[in-house]
């Protein structure tokens, strides 16, 4: 039956209904249209917050994060010295976060609040508990409880929200025997009681054609009923009934949703003191989806959120200050606001200040103990991130040693894995390939890493799968394996460049484009190589105007890397003696002024020409002292390039393992590979094993640091070692050939003759890509007698091309190796061509070259005094046009009258003139001349 008129009457006139018509309803009829999320009609209703500024009055409950922390830290004994309506609230809200995780909670906190609370009876409790069984998904124990029956045997004494909440039991028939009559009757008596829950049910079956007939209270009043109760009086729990009127029109329900409206009503609940309301406001301005932003709006009431200590507020106001695109950049506030977000203990707000400081370019050792005990606090959490662990493990290697550490770190790394953290799995694969106990360690590392490159791709774990394959795995190299991840990081294009010799200058459009083109990308990304030869290309490109060279050349900041890239380029670039010294003086004074840690970029090559031999004769002793004391200092951080040149400069063995002891902790704590090496080549027994396998566990998978590998074996004459790194410098020969003229020699020392037709295989291949040296082997192996490549034949082609080619240098290699062959060899040739017209012919083009190599041939075959004197008049002429071993030859000759009058005064000079440009002979020639007295 409808109520009756007086009942209407009464209904209409109580407190929430009077002021509804005359405050929030816009005049007119409201039509009913529009739709829900899910297809149900809605009502386009214009339900607007009053016009008050009444200030804060609300007390804004904590955030979920807050929330959860500190129910996660309860030990569960007793209730918390907190107000037992927060209780109350905190358990609801915990329920439906995830009501199975935290139904024990709830129920423990729920009996103790029967002992404690004297409102928690009757209704309430029912309430409570019944969510408690129903979000937990818990319904066989619902109805089993009888709780839904106990909440129905209140009967009179049931209030609105206990009838609306019987009713849906009563309609579903859950946890108590279903009756639809009887729910209609309790949720229309609800309604008349003002609740917004029943108003609001009641308008949805109106909308949906499915309203109780007794209920006749048009759909427009009805809704409008409904969104008065949410409002009712001024009082501290407002906020969270007007929330709820903002949240319908965001997303809709029984009114079509109006982000205009939602965004005045929860800035209606934020002005009224809700930190959860102005947190929707600033992310609606944010997001700006559905109107304008507004960045004042969006910046003030993002600080009322975050001052209502919502961690996700803070954090998004500490990364707008961080990034300072929507307010000036405030490292210092953003700090703090991510202290305040951490604060708590949740692993949101934990995480993004860990963030936070691992984002930071340096760190005081302050700030660096503040992130570890972040880390260390997140990783303690049982739901925490897997980054978090990797992260610690990262710490810990840089901090306690990459050997010293790498226990620790393994451990953390595991427990990344177990969360699928991709970077604990490739710090997990280092650790592994790096002391690992053999196949079964290395496969593991494999497998690690091929889910990385699988599924994350990039050039790392591509390349460190190719190390594990060539360099790492004691049975290897795998040949197919590696040439497969070979192929799958040249396919990233990170390898285009494909060991070109072109000079980087000589590059064009036309030939080189793809090169050119990876070049670019690599200097956009910053990297250092890719940096430095983009702004040498750009220093003589046609295409590169002075804007573009004005852009790159401040385009990254001058680090120590980027420095030494450029170094390497330049040196790439140059043959000239006095350019070389120039660039290593550069790379000497930056590594003197940058610190020890600049070690770490340098290869053997660099540091032999800032401080080798030949480069400390040139040095005063207070520079020579600088340079002894910044490679200590090196040493001492673990660097191994700088232990070798020590060791270079000390005098006797004894002074290397004086060295070596001075250095151990550091080796054995956090020594890179080539301190591995260093240690491997002065340890004894045990040790020495050790060491080895540190260095073939952390060695950078390229030709030149297997030859390094080869070298070492030989050193401790480890038979199987020097063939294993053979074997492996062999599979990383690339399109190199120097490599392949490297690796020949190296095969022909250690293997003898035997080692010829391989060798000569590397070296024929060198020869077509236009290297010098390798023809020059060629021609030394085929000319040794008794060789399985003995070929007098083809080394007398060889020189006819050569001089046909007038490729002098290559011409003079060949008349050196030719000048030391025994005589049945020089004869065969002889026989062949006219050795003394070829030469002569190349000599009289002005070749300086060819002029000494002439010369060199005319005095080993001169009979008599003239023909010496004249094959000085060649070697005279060549010295002139400045070859340095033409030089050294005639300095010599002055110096002992040979084919010319005994001068030492010109000798020397001569001989000096030789020495600056690297000759030891000359050098050596001017020392006895000089001690001899002569002068």
């Amino acid at each position: 039956m409808p109520p009756a008129p007086a009942v209407m009457t009464r209904m209409l006139r109580a407190p929430i209904l009077a002021i509804l018509a005359a405050t929030f309803l816009s005049g007119g009829a409201i039509a009913q249209s529009g739709t829900t999320a899910t297809g149900g009609p809605t009502l386009d209703l214009k339900f607007r917050p009053p016009d008050i500024s009444p200030g804060p009055i609300c007390v804004s409950p904590p955030g979920d994060d807050a929330t959860l922390g500190f129910w996660q830290a309860w030990d569960k004994r007793a209730l918390p010295d907190r107000d037992m309506a927060d209780i109350r609230r905190d358990i609801r809200r915990l329920l439906q976060i995830d009501g199975a995780m935290w139904f024990g909670t709830a129920t423990r906190a729920m009996d103790l609040l029967e002992e404690q609370d004297s409102d928690f009876f009757g209704e309430t409790a029912l309430l409570l508990r019944i969510l408690a069984l129903d979000a937990s998904g818990r319904f066989a124990e619902l109805t089993d409880s009888g709780l839904v029956q106990n909440l129905a045997d209140l009967g009179p004494d049931l209030g609105p929200q206990g009838k609306t909440v019987l009713a849906g039991y009563l309609r579903s028939g859950l946890g108590i025997a279903q009756d639809e009559d009887r729910a209609d009757a309790l949720l229309i008596e609800a309604g008349f009681a003002g609740s917004s829950s029943a108003l609001q049910a009641l308008a949805r079956r109106q909308l949906d054609g499915t309203a109780p007939a007794d209920w006749i209270v048009p759909v427009e009043l009805t809704v409008t009923t409904a969104f008065g109760a949410l409002v009712g009086e001024l009082g501290p729990d407002i906020c969270e009934r007007t929330v709820r009127i903002a949240e319908q029109y965001q997303w809709g329900g029984i009114v079509t949703p109006d982000i205009e409206l939602a965004h005045d009503w929860f800035r209606f609940s934020a002005d009224l003191g809700d930190g959860h309301a102005a947190w929707k406001v600033a992310q609606m301005h944010l997001d700006a989806e559905g109107f304008d932003r507004a960045n004042d709006v969006m910046l003030r009431y993002l600080q009322k959120a975050a001052s209502a200590d919502l961690s996700y507020a803070q954090i998004e106001l500490a990364r707008v200050h961080e990034r300072g695109a929507l307010a000036p950049r405030d490292m210092g506030h953003a700090r703090a606001l991510y202290e305040d977000a951490a604060r708590g203990g949740s692993v949101r707000g934990l995480s993004q200040l860990a963030l936070f400081l691992g984002r930071q370019p340096t760190l005081s050792p302050e700030d660096h103990t503040r992130r570890i005990e972040v880390l260390t606090r997140l990783t303690e959490i049982e739901e925490a991130p897997g980054w978090a662990f990797a992260a610690l493990a990262e710490i810990t290697l840089e901090d306690e040693g990459r050997w010293a550490g790498a226990a620790k770190a393994r451990d953390l790394a595991e427990e990344a894995v177990l969360r699928d953290t991709l970077d604990g799995h490739v710090i997990l694969a280092r650790i592994l390939l790096a002391t690992g106990d053999g196949v079964e360690d290395v496969d593991r590392a494999v497998d690690l890493l091929t889910r990385v490159a699988s599924e994350r791709g990039g050039a790392q774990p591509m390349s460190m799968l190719q190390a594990a394959h060539a360099c790492v795995a004691p049975d290897g190299p795998h040949l197919s394996e590696m040439a497969f991840w070979q192929a799958r990081e040249r396919a990233l294009g990170t390898q285009v460049h494909d060991h070109d010799q072109t000079p980087v200058t000589a590059l064009d459009h036309g030939t080189h484009p793809l090169r050119l083109a990876a070049i670019q990308s690599e200097a956009i990304e910053a990297s250092p190589v890719g940096l430095a030869e983009w702004q040498r290309i750009l220093n003589v490109a046609p295409f590169a105007t002075d804007g573009q060279r004005r852009l790159w050349s401040g385009y990254h900041a001058e680090t120590d890397d980027l420095f030494i890239a450029r170094a390497k380029v330049d040196l790439s670039l140059t043959n000239d003696p006095k350019a070389v010294d120039l660039i290593h003086a550069g790379l000497r004074a930056r590594y003197l002024a940058a610190g020890p840690d600049f070690a770490g970029g340098l290869t053997p090559t660099l540091f032999d020409g800032i401080a080798g031999p030949k480069v400390r004769q040139n040095l005063s002793a207070e520079e020579d002292t600088a340079l002894a004391n910044m490679l200590h200092a090196s040493a001492a951080l673990g660097y191994g390039r700088a232990m070798q040149v020590l060791a270079a400069r000390a005098p006797t063995h004894e002074a290397r393992q004086a060295l070596f002891a001075q250095y151990r902790p550091i080796i054995d704590a956090d020594g890179d590979f080539a301190a591995q090496v260093f240690a491997a080549g002065l340890a004894q027994d045990a040790d020495r094993d050790r060491y080895l396998a540190r260095a073939a566990g952390t060695v950078p998978c390229t030709y030149r640091t297997a030859m390094e590998m080869v070298d070492l074996a030989r050193d401790l004459s480890d038979r199987a070692g020097t063939d294993r790194w053979l074997a492996v410098a062999q599979a990383l020969v690339e399109n190199d050939p120097s490599q392949m003229t490297g690796l020949a020699r190296a095969r022909l020392s250690i293997d003898g003759r035997s080692a010829m037709p391989a060798a000569l295989s590397l070296l024929t291949r060198a020869s077509l890509l236009g290297h010098t040296p390798a023809d020059r082997e060629i021609f030394r192996i085929v000319v040794t007698p008794g060789s399985d490549v003995y070929d007098p034949e083809r080394a007398a082609d060889l020189i006819v091309q050569a001089a046909d080619d007038a490729a002098f240098d290559r011409l003079s290699g060949y008349l050196s190796t030719y000048r030391d062959a025994d005589d049945a060899v020089r004869a065969r040739i002889a026989a062949i061509i006219d050795m003394q017209g070829i030469l002569r012919v190349a000599a009289e083009s002005g070749d300086a070259t060819s002029m000494r190599s002439y010369g060199r041939l005319l005095r080993d075959d001169a009979q008599d005094a003239d023909e010496l004197a004249h094959a000085m008049t060649w070697l005279h002429r060549a010295a002139e046009a400045g070859d340095s071993f033409a030089m050294a030859d005639y300095g010599e000759a002055l110096a002992f009258g040979i084919g010319v009058p005994a001068d030492r005064a010109q000798a020397v000079r001569w001989l000096d003139r030789a020495a600056s440009r690297g000759s030891d002979r000359a050098a050596e020639i001017t020392r006895l001349i000089r001690l001899s007295g002569q002068l």
